[in-house]
């Protein structure tokens, strides 16, 4: 079968990415390789996004080009607008130069997107996508990050704003996601050969519920392996005919 017709299809219907709406829209390079901490790899792509955005009709508030993967912060300026032509075009055009150029593909056969709420807000996204090279340690501050900026007014050098942004897939529960104890029992267990790991997840997890209290998740008890349940099981069996035995002597 080709891989064609395996692939996920993770995107909103066509009508989603028309108008005048904000997306953030995340490209991974082919492979996840750092193709762009070249800066002859990378300035081509910022230089084809200027032009591929002016000619479908939408903004750039932010784009960060980090090694691997790039983020932008699009925004359509009219009602005819589309979000899959734009990205589309562009990594036609890029991927086309950049495998001319150096003979290997460029571009990841999809992408990602996010359509913003009206919660979201415009700078706090843009500065979400520029301290991203921050989060990664290569630098201290967005504005040192060559690769990084906007095509609009917004800009590196304003104050960020008060209350940062916190994307729907990393947000506080994602954060504490592995403080529960289903984290750390479906990631952590050391389950025994002879159980599947799915099964004895699920087991772990229905007997840490036993343990929430009032709201509060208490630590459960120190888990028994499997083969050491099957043990106790058997010393029981063994003392119980014991016992048996011995009513049966006297």
């Amino acid at each position: 079968m080709p891989a064609s017709l395996n692939r996920k299809n993770i995107r909103l219907p066509a009508l989603n990415y028309v108008g005048m709406r904000e997306y953030f829209v995340t490209i991974c390079c082919h492979g996840r390789e750092p193709l762009f901490a070249r800066r002859e790899n990378a300035l081509p792509i910022l230089e084809q996004l200027q032009s591929s955005a002016g000619q479908h009709s939408f903004a750039v508030h932010a784009y960060c080009c980090m090694p691997d993967h790039l983020h932008i912060l699009a925004a359509g300026s009219s009602e005819s607008s589309d979000l899959l032509s734009f990205v589309n075009s562009f990594k036609e055009h890029t991927g086309y130069e950049f495998t001319q150029r150096t003979g290997r593909p460029l571009w990841q056969f999809k992408f990602y997107d996010h359509i913003l709420r009206g919660g979201d807000g415009i700078e706090r996204v843009a500065w979400y996508i520029w301290m991203n090279p921050v989060r990664k340690g290569l630098c201290a501050h967005p504005a040192e990050f060559p690769y990084s900026g906007s095509f609009t007014r917004l800009s590196r050098d304003q104050a960020p704003p008060d209350r940062p942004w916190n994307a729907p897939w990393t947000g506080d529960k994602a954060q504490n996601a592995w403080r529960s104890p289903r984290a750390r029992l479906v990631l952590s267990a050391p389950f025994s050969r002879h159980v599947s790991s799915r099964h004895a997840a699920h087991r772990e997890v229905l007997h840490a519920k036993k343990f929430r209290r009032g709201g509060v998740v208490k630590t459960p008890p120190r888990r028994i392996g499997t083969t050491r349940c099957a043990l106790f099981y058997s010393l029981r069996v063994v003392r119980r005919a014991c016992c048996y035995s011995v009513e049966m002597a006297t």
